[in-house]
C-alpha cells in the first residue's frame, strides 16, 4: 500500500532528482534523540516522518550527521550513532548489503565513504575519537570487520602511559578490493588500488600502490598487479578477443 501510495505522489513531481528520491522512500520514523541531528539522501534533507528504504538509522546524542548519496541499492544496512559531533558521509552509487556503521563511545567521529562503494557484508566500528576515510570504487567482500580503534586502554607499567592510542585515520585508497574476513585495524593504510587477501590483519600502514597485501599480520606478497570486478574467464576472454581484433 505504501508503494502505491509512493508512486502516486511521485506522478506530480515535476523533478526527476525529487522523483528518485520519493521512490526510495516510506513511511515511518527513525529512532533519534537528541538535537541537531540531520539525515540527508540523495541530496536532499530525509523529512521527519519518512524512512530510507533498505536502512536502519538510529541517532542518540546531539549535532550528528548522516548523508547518503544516491544509491544503487540499500538492504540490511544499520547506522548508529551513540555520542555527539560524529559525521557519516557515503557518496553517490553504492550497494550497500550488510553495512553496519557503529559510532559510540567517544565523540566527534568521521567515516567518509567515496562514490560507488560496495559492502556486501562489512562492519564498521569507530570508538574513541578515531575516523575512517575510504576512497571510490572501493569493493568489500562479506564478513569484513573495521576497527578505527582498541576498545580498551594497554598501559605501559613501567611509564604508566596509554600506549595503543589511534594516532592515524584508517585509510583506505580508491578502487581496492577487500578480500572475505579480512580485518583492518586501527592507524592502518590501504594504498589505491591495492588488494587485500581474504582473512588477512591489517595493522599497520602500506604505502605502494599496485599491490596485494595478505597474511596475519599482513605483508605484500606481490607487487605489480591491478584487479578488475569481471570475472576472471569473463575477462581472459575479452582479452582474447580484442588480440583477435587486433590482428584483424
Amino acid at each position: 500500500m505504501q508503494k502505491l501510495l509512493v508512486r502516486f505522489i511521485c506522478c506530480f513531481i515535476p523533478n526527476r532528482h525529487l522523483r528518485s528520491f520519493m521512490r526510495r522512500i516510506k513511511f515511518g520514523r527513525y529512532k533519534i534523540t537528541g538535537k541537531n541531528n540531520i539525515i540527508e539522501f540523495c541530496g536532499h534533507k530525509l523529512p521527519r516522518y519518512f524512512k530510507i528504504v533498505g536502512v536502519d538509522i538510529r541517532i542518540s546524542g546531539n549535532n550528528n550527521r548522516v548523508v547518503l548519496g544516491r544509491p544503487m541499492r540499500i538492504f540490511h544496512a544499520n547506522i548508529t550513532i551513540s555520542n555527539d559531533e560524529s559525521n557519516i558521509v557515503i557518496g553517490d552509487g553504492a550497494w550497500l548489503g550488510g553495512l553496519d556503521i557503529r559510532c559510540a563511545f567517544g565523540r566527534a567521529q568521521n567515516i567518509l565513504i567515496g562514490t560507488h562503494f560496495t559492502a556486501h557484508g562489512v562492519n564498521i566500528l569507530c570508538d574513541d575519537m578515531s575516523s575512517i576515510s575510504i576512497g571510490n570504487d572501493v569493493l568489500m567482500s562479506n564478513d569484513i570487520n573495521i576497527w578505527c580503534s582498541d576498545g580498551h586502554a594497554i598501559i605501559d607499567n613501567t611509564s604508566k602511559s596509554v600506549i595503543n592510542l589511534t594516532h592515524e585515520p584508517l585509510t583506505i585508497g580508491d578502487h581496492c578490493w577487500i578480500g572475505q574476513g579480512a580485518r583492518l585495524l586501527k592507524n592502518a593504510r590501504i594504498p589505491s588500488n591495492s588488494i587485500v587477501g581474504g582473512g588477512s590483519v591489517v595493522g599497520k600502514r602500506f604505502e605502494e600502490e599496485y599491490t596485494v597485501i595478505a597474511g596475519n599480520p599482513a605483508r605484500v606478497i606481490r607487487q605489480n598487479v591491478s584487479w578488475d570486478k569481471k570475472l576472471p574467464w569473463v575477462k581472459h576472454m575479452q582479452q582474447l578477443q580484442g588480440e583477435i581484433n587486433n590482428v584483424g
